[in-house]
Order: structure tokens, then C-alpha cells, then sequence
């Protein structure tokens, strides 16, 4: 299930978040999507509210590391799409 959380500073989002989190059943692994800038603050945050062994269950992302994530599991990085024939076309 997909979850979008989004809202102006101060408008409980954190909070909502948090719930969710506490909301889900223990096998399930719940992903949080967040800006390359706030990766840092928001696995610090997941520490302090919710301890060190939940880092199996809870993992915080970026998009990058998303986008990477998805590439090694659909194919390779690295595809060569044209050869040398295809060039010279």
C-alpha cells in the first residue's frame, strides 16, 4: 500500500507518519521516500522514536537510491543500447 504523506511545516505530518509506522503489522517493511537532504535527519529520526533494531523493518530511502534500487532489480545500469553497426547507421 502506497501512503503519501504531504502538508506545510507544522501541520503534523511527522506525527501522521509516525503513526502509520506504529499502525503496521511487525513482518512488514515500511519504506519512507524522503529528499537527498533529509535522509540524514530522517534516519536519526527513525532511531530516536523508534530504536536501533527497527532499521531492518523501517528503511528510509532517496530518490536516487530508489532509482538505483529499481535499476538492479529490473536490469542492468549499464545497457549498451547501440553497437558499432548501429552507429555507423
Amino acid at each position: 500500500m502506497l501512503n503519501i504523506f504531504y502538508g506545510v511545516n507544522g501541520s503534523l505530518r511527522d506525527e501522521k507518519i509516525k503513526q502509520k509506522i506504529k499502525d503496521t503489522a511487525e513482518n512488514q517493511t515500511v519504506w519512507i521516500l524522503v529528499p537527498e537532504q533529509f535522509s540524514l535527519s530522517a534516519e536519526k529520526s527513525v532511531i530516536n522514536d523508534f530504536g536501533i533494531e527497527s532499521q531492518t523493518r523501517i528503511k528510509v530511502i532517496t530518490f536516487s537510491r530508489l532509482c538505483n534500487l529499481v535499476l538492479s532489480s529490473v536490469g542492468p545500469l549499464r545497457m549498451r543500447y547501440m553497437d558499432g553497426a548501429g552507429k555507423q547507421i
